[in-house]
């Protein structure tokens, strides 16, 4: 896929249609790690699951390869759609909760993370998705951070410091905290996750 794909994804006009549902982009291509079978991933956020899903069944029913399904996003109920639409493999996802702010920070901090480490843990995650490895879990198993801690990096303030100084291990119960102490991340972000 050319590295046109957003530019492209805005000119098809799927984002207006789904502007009511407060759509998010996602996952690996944002990341800029698709591996060929990736799809763009969209999450939305409906409080009403089969109105969602007629909404896309009409705008988008006559795509190619157009799927629709329930599922889970998150542990949550969800409606997926999956299709073709102007040569753009797409999954278009929705749930009743706030789970669509969820991943887009946490796309945000995994986007942060590979800033700072570079390009060897981009090749890595980027190797991880290509095994058909999802690309949350893979990053999350790649920084041993919690789901909290990465999203926390979404919000912090790379102004101050764009490469941490040191890594902090700390015991808290049984499990292992990793705080990049130039972030501004603290140890409760990281433990809540």
């Amino acid at each position: 896929m050319s590295q046109d794909w957003y530019d492209r994804l805005l000119e098809s006009g799927v984002m207006d249609t789904l502007a009511p549902y407060n759509p998010v982009v996602v996952g690996a291509y944002p990341l800029g790690i698709p591996a060929p079978h990736s799809r763009i991933e969209i999450v939305c956020r409906s409080v009403d699951l089969p109105a969602f899903a007629r909404v896309v069944e009409r705008a988008y029913g006559d795509a190619e390869g157009f799927e629709m399904h329930p599922g889970r996003l998150d542990e949550e109920e969800a409606v997926f759609a999956e299709f073709e639409l102007d040569g753009l493999p797409l999954e278009v996802a929705a749930q009743p909760d706030h789970v669509h702010q969820r991943l887009a920070a946490a796309t945000i901090g995994i986007s942060r993370m590979l800033d700072v480490q570079g390009d060897t843990s981009r090749a890595r995650l980027e190797a991880a998705v290509a095994r058909g490895e999802d690309w949350l879990d893979a990053a999350l198993a790649q920084t041993d951070l919690s789901r909290a801690a990465i999203e926390a990096f979404s919000t912090a303030n790379p102004s101050h410091s764009p490469k941490p100084r040191s890594i902090v291990r700390a015991k808290a119960g049984r499990s292992t905290l990793r705080q990049t102490i130039s972030t501004g991340v603290s140890a409760a972000a990281i433990r809540s996750g």
